[in-house]
């Protein structure tokens, strides 16, 4: 019997929800304005340009969905089986309602079919109809770094934050001097995992590809919680953008928490703003190591000239030293807060019961 995915525990009134409907089933009630598979096929840089590199067809026959991963208000994910290879895979259904979301659409394609990176979640195909796009994307088992963060509230050790920064900083290198793109949404919830000690970014859905030797962009997507201080205040910003909230993350890796806040889902955007230009965040917990801190010195630096480069903060001492930990060790420690996040879901379970 497999284990529950830990990332997504059972509903304990899951016994009360419908069977999943059928892949061609799965629509929304509302027809969209727009004919998605004209618009596409008309500005050619999708469709045309992912063909050539995605190899499943995901048709109603060869595509069976098993459960859902996740909900938003304009994608599902579910976990799916690819019937032809048996490989279990996550299928992202959108749907588009406007013009602004089929360009994120065509961007999320575009930079899915063009990235191949062991730190970047790999896509498998896609299909367009004229009210959704089904999306075929690599399924992470372990789900997202959210849950490991959830579970470790005394805070992730360091060597273990180490071994996530390393693998998404190649990640991060790849996006920005190879591909040219800006992420934009670095976070512990587009952060995967899988048993084997893998970590990968995620939801392209904003990415954005820049020119010229820097890479200036000026628009504000993405997550505020993460956003680097140029972004919050509507300025230009750079490809660093990116460490800025890989340094966050790191930050509420090792602390338990998101940094700053009691309770940082009440932060305004001017909180936010006030504690970021007054420096508020590199004052460091004391049981931070020194190593640790001068990492987070780098990437939380407020002028983003000053802020280091994804290239250059795999040289640091912190990253570096990642390199040289016994690879069993991550999955290892992966696969016990997973088994602790289960056993004490099961025991508080059985209390409820017991009432």
């Amino acid at each position: 019997m497999k284990p529950t995915d830990p990332a997504r525990p059972q509903d304990p009134n899951n016994q009360r929800r419908p069977k999943l409907a059928p892949l061609s089933k799965v629509t929304k009630s509302d027809k969209p304005p727009i004919d998605l598979q004209q618009e596409l096929s008309q500005a050619g840089s999708s469709t045309q340009t992912v063909a050539k590199f995605f190899s499943q067809e995901l048709s109603n026959q060869n595509v069976e969905i098993e459960s859902i991963l996740g909900k938003g208000s304009q994608a599902t994910v579910y976990l799916a089986r690819y019937k032809p290879t048996n490989e279990k895979i996550a299928l992202k259904k959108v749907f588009v309602q406007d013009k602004n979301e089929l360009l994120c659409l065509q961007r999320e394609l575009l930079s899915l079919s063009t990235c191949v990176h062991p730190n970047v979640l790999r896509c498998f195909g896609a299909r367009v109809s004229p009210e959704q796009v089904l999306i075929s994307l690599e399924y992470m088992d372990w789900g997202t770094l959210r849950y490991f963060i959830e579970n470790e509230p005394k805070g992730i050790p360091e060597v273990v934050v180490s071994i996530i920064v390393w693998q998404v900083l190649k990640g991060l290198a790849f996006l920005h001097k190879e591909k040219k793109t800006i992420h934009r949404d670095i976070k512990p919830s587009n952060l995967l995992l899988n048993r084997q000690g893998e970590v990968k970014i995620a939801d392209f859905g904003i990415a954005r590809q820049v020119g010229g030797t820097e890479g200036q962009a000026n628009t504000f997507l993405g997550t505020m919680m993460y956003m680097s201080p140029e972004r919050l205040n509507g300025k230009e910003y750079q490809m660093n953008c990116d460490i800025w909230a890989l340094g966050l993350v790191a930050y509420e890796c090792a602390l338990g928490r998101y940094p700053g806040f009691d309770d940082p889902k009440k932060a305004t955007l001017l909180d936010l703003r006030r504690m970021f230009t007054d420096n508020k965040l590199t004052h460091f917990p004391q049981h931070f190591s020194d190593k640790f801190k001068s990492f987070l010195a780098c990437c939380l630096q407020v002028e983003f000239k000053e802020r280091a480069k994804a290239a250059d903060l795999l040289e640091h001492p912190f990253v570096k030293q990642a390199k040289k930990i016994d690879q069993g060790l991550f999955p290892a420690w992966l696969e016990t807060v997973v088994n602790k996040a289960l056993h004490m879901q099961k025991k508080e379970k059985g209390a409820q019961q017991s009432k």
